[in-house]
């Protein structure tokens, strides 16, 4: 599984979800999943109650003490919603999706496993009047032997 492979297994993990897509006011025209940031500001609305953007980021290579190594792959999740429980329910849903299906990359000598690097921060948007809830995930790649 590449790395592409992986980003596009986690996407569709999150896009698929029945929950996420209750919250989200999912349709096939509007998945309310994005891969990066919206270039136009999302509507927010009864039928439609809250949008998630899902981010995959990459540090450059790290120099250790076996010469030069990738650095980590993250994972970046946001979730706006107007109403603030709706946000932490889809945050935690995601979490518990992610939780659920480790690992996510089998490939010989390694297996990537994604762990929560920080806890999720909350934050309202006065200006927009939504709830934006944010975690960072790592990804490891596991030396099996």
């Amino acid at each position: 599984m590449s790395i592409n492979d992986l980003k596009q297994a986690i996407y569709e993990l999150i896009r698929d979800d029945a929950m996420v897509k209750g919250y989200t006011g999912y349709t096939s025209i509007d998945p309310r999943v994005y891969k990066a940031w919206p270039k136009d500001e999302v509507d927010i609305t009864s039928t439609k109650a809250a949008y998630i953007v899902y981010l995959f980021g990459a540090q450059g290579p790290q120099v250790g003490c076996n010469g030069e190594q990738e650095g980590d792959r993250q994972i970046f999740i946001d979730v706006y919603a107007r109403v603030e429980d709706t946000a932490e329910l889809i945050l935690e849903q995601i979490k518990a999706l992610i939780k659920a299906n480790q690992p996510f990359e089998d490939s010989g000598n390694y297996r990537a496993c994604i762990v929560t690097s920080n806890g999720s921060t909350t934050v309202q948007d006065s200006a927009r009047r939504l709830w934006h809830k944010a975690a960072t995930f790592t990804i490891e790649l596991l030396f099996l032997g």
